[in-house]
């Protein structure tokens, strides 16, 4: 019996291990049963011991003559069960027979850094590092280390713990991330103050983008985390691949708190982006509209432009905000100022579909016939032109009660009639002929 698995294929070694049946374990093992056997789930009697916590059963089969030198694999193996279960006893019994404390899992884990991510008591993990386990051990498929783990759960106490033996607070990730990226992204304020009191370099930079703790901090909306950075020494100012700085991440997600504080902090109004992004264009894209007031209280810039020539007003246009449109109207910005392509915000809002922004602009003067599309507006197609070639008759309807020129012809001769045949949008031509016949 010793020898052969029962009908389930399960080993009666591995039973007795799982039932905790010590005597019969050892009785099983003399008799020949291999402690190493696997069964079909690939698992050995031994680990079957450490998964359940029978650690005397396991200590008896480690004394029949098991250590590293003649079962290394085998017993690597059964770390990795010890680690999952969270069993000191069984990591200090196998340590204990020669185990290498450092030896990475099949995921690529280091046994201390899957201690700390799991949670394990600060004591435990001072005994792992007490007897080898390496501070610094990077995981495979990240290249974190324990310091990056205690971070990812805000754990002051075993992070000085592991400063305390030799972890290195500079280390960064496979992405060039470090400990105090990993605090800003997650929000741990109490993990990053530490870090930065520990000297932690501040003005890193991740290779994806360039970003910096402080770029990071400003996305993830945590005001405080961003004041620990600039107290810290934070250069409100960096900029990362792209000439994004912190202010742009906050404006984009409308962090009207992070947006304040770093325009207290001495953030620029009015830096734009590599791409031309002011402040204010991200505010009219993004909202709300008490983050633009805030802007313009702080003294940004209304008519600055991006590099496709669209001020602000084609950035709320383009996103239906009607309260934004209406305040920027308000405001004094050119309800007919032309972008490169020669659209207004007005066509804007019509190749958008918005319809209640299309009414909204001809109500505080828009010209419905001013042409766009193409370097300069070459392309000639007028508000009415786009709105029937996309077949959008309730923005097709809005501009005719507002006496739209329908025979206005493109640069290559078609009319806005001509386009909803040619495209065949029905209900739409059925309005413009309606229109020209009436």
């Amino acid at each position: 019996m010793a020898k052969h698995p029962r009908e389930d294929g399960a080993p009666w070694l591995h039973i007795a291990c799982l039932k905790g049946w010590h005597i019969l374990a050892c009785k099983l093992m003399d008799a020949g049963a291999d402690p190493l056997e696997l069964a079909p789930n690939q698992t050995s009697a031994l680990d079957c011991a450490i998964m359940v916590g029978e650690i005397t059963i396991a200590k008896s089969m480690l004394e029949r003559g098991m250590n590293v030198a003649t079962h290394p694999s085998a017993l690597q193996e059964s770390l990795y069960w010890a680690v999952r279960a969270q069993s000191m006893d069984a990591i200090k019994l196998l340590v204990e027979y020669g185990v290498d404390i450092n030896v990475h899992d099949e995921s690529g884990w280091p046994p201390l850094q899957l201690l700390i991510s799991n949670g394990a008591d600060i004591e435990d993990i001072k005994w792992m590092l007490e007897h080898g386990a390496d501070p610094n051990a990077r995981n495979d498929s990240k290249g974190r280390t324990a310091l990056h783990a205690a971070t990812g759960i805000d754990d002051v106490p075993t992070m000085r713990l592991l400063m305390e033996h030799g972890a290195k607070v500079e280390v960064a990730d496979w992405e060039g991330r470090t400990s105090l990226h990993a605090s800003s992204m997650l929000r741990h304020l109490a993990a990053m103050e530490f870090l930065i009191d520990n000297g932690a370099d501040i003005e890193a930079q991740e290779h994806d983008h360039r970003r910096r703790a402080i770029h990071h901090a400003a996305l993830g909306g945590d005001v405080d985390t961003v004041k620990a950075l600039v107290a810290g020494g934070a250069d409100v100012e960096a900029q990362q691949d792209g000439g994004r700085r912190a202010l742009h991440h906050a404006l984009v997600q409308g962090h009207e708190d992070i947006v304040r504080f770093l325009i207290d902090a001495g953030a620029d109004v009015n830096a734009q982006d590599d791409d031309g992004h002011a402040p204010i264009h991200l505010a009219a894209n993004y909202g709300p509209l008490n983050v633009l007031e805030l802007l313009t209280e702080c003294g940004a810039d209304l008519n600055a432009k991006h590099e496709t020539g669209w001020t602000a007003l084609h950035f709320a246009s383009s996103t239906g905000e009607n309260d934004i449109v209406d305040r920027l109207l308000g405001l004094g910005l050119d309800v007919n100022e032309r972008c490169l392509c020669g659209g207004t915000p007005l066509w804007v809002a019509t190749r958008k579909g918005h319809a209640s922004t299309v009414r909204l602009l001809l109500l505080r003067g828009a010209d419905a016939d001013i042409s766009g599309g193409g370097q300069g507006g070459v392309d000639a197609w007028t508000p009415l032109f786009v709105a029937s070639r996309n077949g959008n008759d309730a923005i097709v309807e809005i501009l005719l009660e507002h006496g739209v020129n329908v025979d206005a012809v493109t640069h290559d001769g078609y009319t806005a009639l001509a386009e909803a045949i040619l495209q065949g949008h029905e209900r739409v031509a059925s309005f413009l002929t309606a229109y020209t016949t009436r």
